[in-house]
């Protein structure tokens, strides 16, 4: 987790941070619906919506609790302290997708654990033999080019084969250099799909200095470029909330929504890709 969001909370139905790269078929209004509910508390739960504090699940917001909202949510095993509310929810209510420990080999901001790749195999092995109708989607590394998923993969074989999706978070101030990262994952894992659970720019490289038009050009060529890879599902955009970098407003600024909620242009840009 590069930056202070998970984007891996989407509504496909209503146009979230999320974007499905095939067989996309909208429903409702078209209206941004940020379920990403990650906040300076950084408080997580595996459980519905309404178990997490800091979501606005009230009438008065634009995403009320629903069926619809929690049937489109995909949870995380965000790190070893989520694993016995896991085998919870592999057992009361399997999900369709669940993802399994964002970043072990990179703690930010001292809010989740670095853990081995042993330690992880070893925390995870009992939910594939709970989840057998849930989708796993692997552990999602910090950096595309690490060993960690290999290493984790030779500490449990099993693991590896239940899982069909890997989750990547790609970064590259340079957008061939994001091409070339997700390239990367499919060369590693050519009999996986991929999930690019997190995706933008920078999450604070200095040498990132686009401005609001250069954010849309950046997200545009690279979004199209990855539509087109066959093994790529979804996409996830980094970030869905007002987020400022190196303390510049207006330089590499990655935020989908405005400090109000309402729509910035990079929003616009973003909904374009999918729904015109």
């Amino acid at each position: 987790m590069h930056s202070s969001l998970l984007s891996l909370v989407p509504l496909l139905a209503t146009g979230s941070v999320a974007g499905p790269v095939k067989q996309l078929q909208p429903r409702g209004s078209g209206g941004f619906c940020n379920t990403v509910f990650n906040t300076d508390a950084f408080s997580f739960t595996l459980g519905p919506l309404r178990n997490n504090i800091n979501y606005n699940l009230g009438s008065g917001s634009p995403c009320p609790e629903g069926d619809d909202l929690e049937a489109a949510r995909i949870p995380i095993v965000m790190d070893p302290a989520n694993l016995d509310a896991a085998k919870k929810l592999l057992t009361d209510s399997p999900p369709g997708y669940l993802e399994l420990y964002n970043e072990p080999d990179y703690s930010y901001e001292n809010y989740t654990p670095i853990t081995s790749p042993k330690d992880s195999a070893n925390g995870l092995r009992p939910l594939f033999a709970i989840g057998a109708s849930t989708q796993f989607i692997s552990p999602a590394v910090a950096y595309t080019g690490s060993d960690w998923l290999k290493e984790f993969q030779g500490n449990c074989t099993e693991c590896m084969d239940k899982i069909g999706i890997i989750g990547a978070h790609v970064y590259s101030v340079e957008p061939q250099g994001a091409i070339d990262q997700i390239k990367n994952v499919h060369d590693q894992w050519p009999d996986k799909r991929i999930w690019v659970t997190e995706i933008g720019p920078s999450t604070g490289d200095p040498k990132c200095q686009y401005d609001a038009a250069g954010m849309s050009d950046w997200m545009t060529k690279v979004v199209n470029q990855v539509k087109a890879l066959e093994y790529v599902d979804r996409i996830f955009w980094n970030t869905g909330t007002w987020s400022i970098l190196n303390n510049n407003p207006n330089a590499c600024n990655p935020s989908l929504t405005k400090e109000d909620g309402t729509a910035t242009d990079l929003l616009k840009t973003y909904a374009g890709l999918w729904y015109l």
